[in-house]
């Protein structure tokens, strides 16, 4: 069974590296970006602000 992660802030310095270290792993990625053009792949991109 695998798990979910969601992660914030995908576009940033810390995040894209998080991003990189759980290519392949067994876990299911969810993405939160403020601009839908910013997407990363390999997650299932949510469009949101945490600030509003």
């Amino acid at each position: 069974m695998s798990r979910t992660i969601l992660i914030t802030g995908v576009t940033g310095t810390v995040s894209t590296a998080l991003m990189k270290a759980l290519d392949g792993a067994d876990v299911d990625l969810l993405a939160l970006v403020r601009e839908e053009s910013r997407c990363e792949r390999g997650a299932e991109v949510f469009v949101g602000d945490l600030d509003r």
